[in-house]
């Protein structure tokens, strides 16, 4: 089944890259749509909701050194989506707020996203009425998609795997980024658990980061929760531990390395974030290059993190370079 609307831009992904370059492409009047294999945008400034509990089980903050994401945090905070937060004594971030998949919800206002949309292949082809040849992109669906340009902001080894056929350099340039996973853990209990102060950040033990819902800015919380990211090295060892494994090996990680005794929690998961923080980017420090140009002209780029380092502002930087390298 093919879409008779040929878009002018198709972006895979709707994570902080996706969003920029979408929100960017959309205010100069292009039509654009992002689509992600996933149910929620944001990728890894992720919330889940379970039995009455809130967790923020991705990326716990944000932060801004440059104008142009400084200016989206401000404009976020004045419309309620984020708030600032101590996290240490020498340190203020923002936060989502009342969660962290408040920010990319309010990036992507305005904009046409469709999710649980997984593509297979992406392939050449020529567009009626048009000097130039597009792409059509199918997902494991059968359903095509028509467009003139294109931008993938999957992590590095998901966009290696779309562009290995389409374009093999920009598909081995994704394949030179590397990342170091992260085991979360979440737990809900009955009654206020008592901890020393939190958040407890530290990259060097088992604990990455072990935080109390409840003491985030303006969190909704009605239960209490504490959300656990195991350290990179930590994660890696882990790797292949069953869920059931990790949700115990935290738990009891946390009461010794705080030396107080948690109750029980009434319910627990866990979730693998296998591209969680980017500890090599790419070879190059732009979204395309120039075996970037595809047959039909400048037509395919790439955004990401990966592409610049691990900071989120990483990601909505890359999603920018990307609109102007195909000068949209």
């Amino acid at each position: 089944m093919t879409d008779d609307v040929i878009f002018d831009l198709v972006i895979i992904g709707a994570g902080i890259s996706g969003l920029a370059a979408a929100s960017a492409a959309h205010k100069t009047g292009q039509h654009v749509v992002v689509i992600d294999k996933g149910r929620r945008i944001g990728g890894r400034l992720s919330t889940r909701r379970a039995d009455g509990f809130t967790f923020n089980h991705g990326a716990q903050f944000v932060t801004a050194k440059g104008d142009a994401f400084s200016a989206v945090l401000h404009a976020a905070e004045t419309a309620g989506a984020l708030a600032r937060w101590q996290i240490a004594d020498d340190k203020t971030a923002f936060a989502g707020s009342p969660t962290m998949r408040d920010l990319p919800v309010f990036m992507g206002q305005g904009l046409d996203i469709r999710q649980d949309m997984e593509i297979a292949s992406i392939m050449p082809h020529p567009l009626t009425g048009t000097n130039n040849n597009g792409l059509c992109l199918t997902d494991k669906n059968g359903t095509n998609l028509l467009t003139r340009k294109l931008i993938v902001t999957a992590p590095a080894p998901q966009t290696a795997r779309l562009l290995r056929d389409i374009e093999p350099a920009m598909a081995a340039l994704a394949d030179t980024a590397l990342y170091a996973p992260c085991w979360t853990a979440m737990y809900g209990f009955d009654a206020m658990p008592i901890m020393p102060t939190l958040p407890i950040r530290n990259r060097d033990c088992a604990i990455g980061w072990a935080g109390l819902e409840q003491t985030r800015p303006h969190a909704d919380q009605h239960y209490p929760a504490i959300t656990i990211q195991a350290s990179a090295d930590w994660s890696q060892h882990w790797i292949e531990a069953s869920k059931d494994e990790v949700i115990a090996a935290l738990f009891d990680t946390l009461a010794s390395e705080t030396g107080v005794e948690l109750p029980r929690p009434v319910m627990s998961a866990a979730h693998r974030w296998l591209y969680a923080k980017v500890i090599r980017p790419a070879t190059i420090d732009t979204s395309i290059a120039p075996h970037g140009i595809t047959n039909a002209g400048r037509s395919i780029a790439i955004a990401g993190d990966w592409l610049g380092g691990a900071r989120v502002e990483h990601a909505y930087d890359s999603g920018l370079a990307a609109i102007n390298a195909l000068s949209i």
